[in-house]
C-alpha cells in the first residue's frame, strides 16, 4: 500500500504539531544550560542593565514579587498582598479576550491618555484605579 502524496493540508497539520514538540525537546535537552543562563541573569540584575530585544530592565527597576508566602503579617505586608492580588487578577483578566477588551475600554474611558499599560498594572500610584477597574469589571477589588 502506497502512502498518498503530501498535500498542503497535510503539511499544515504536521507543521502545527511539530513545532511544540521541537520546543519541548529543546527545553528538556538544554534545561541545565537554560537554568544556568536564567540564574546568571538573576545575579546580574541588581548590578547591570539588561536588554533583550523589546525586553528591557535596568538595575533601578523595582521587581514586585507575587508570592504571598513572603509576608510577615504586618499591616504594610497585608496591604502589599492586596496590591499583588489586584495585579494578579488584572493579569488573569488580560489573559482572556473579553477581559482584555473590557479592561482596555475601562482604561481608555477612565485614565489619562498618556498612561502606559505597564505603569497602570505595576505602579503603586495607580493602585486605587486598579481596584476601581476590578470593581467595574465585576472582579475582586
Amino acid at each position: 500500500m502506497a502512502l498518498p502524496a503530501p498535500t498542503e493540508e497535510w503539511a499544515s497539520i504536521i507543521g502545527s504539531l511539530a513545532w511544540p514538540l521541537v520546543i519541548v525537546f529543546l527545553v528538556l535537552r538544554f534545561r541545565i544550560f537554560l537554568r544556568a543562563f536564567l540564574e546568571a541573569i538573576a545575579e546580574r540584575l541588581p548590578h547591570d542593565d539588561l536588554e533583550f530585544g523589546a525586553f528591557k530592565m535596568s538595575k533601578h527597576t523595582r521587581v514586585v514579587s507575587l508570592a504571598e508566602d513572603d509576608s510577615d503579617g504586618s499591616a504594610s505586608e497585608i496591604h502589599d498582598q492586596e496590591k499583588r492580588r489586584r495585579i494578579e487578577t488584572l493579569f488573569e483578566v488580560l489573559g482572556t479576550d473579553d477581559g482584555a477588551e473590557a479592561l482596555v475600554r475601562w482604561i481608555v474611558e477612565n485614565m489619562p491618555r498618556d498612561i502606559d499599560i505597564e505603569d497602570f498594572l505595576t505602579n503603586d500610584l495607580y493602585d486605587n484605579q486598579r481596584a476601581q477597574a476590578l470593581a467595574a469589571l465585576g472582579k475582586e477589588a
